[in-house]
């Protein structure tokens, strides 16, 4: 399951349906971060207004339902210490 919407309610919302459906995983797209761009977007951190990600993470454990965290590729390559120790962070 892929989340558009990027608030904390619509994820969980999707990770109870997720669970009912059997899935293993719910997806945040990269609107969770800001643009997409590699020159526009600067330092990798929750941009999204209304979005809780340690308590959706937090959620998804409890309806065993994993989250997958779209990060552009060339941001990876030029902050990848900062998001995977953010990433460890959230659990």
């Amino acid at each position: 399951m892929r989340d558009t919407t990027i608030t904390t309610e619509n994820s969980k919302a999707i990770i109870d349906f997720a669970a009912t459906a059997g899935l293993s995983y719910t997806h945040l797209d990269w609107k969770w971060y800001g643009p997409v761009e590699f020159e526009a977007a600067g330092e990798v951190k929750v941009r999204a207004p209304n979005l809780d990600i340690p308590e959706i993470v937090r959620y998804g454990r409890e309806k065993n339902v994993g989250l997958i965290m779209y990060v552009d590729r060339r941001q990876i390559k030029r902050d990848r210490d900062h998001i995977f120790s953010m990433f460890e962070e959230w659990g």
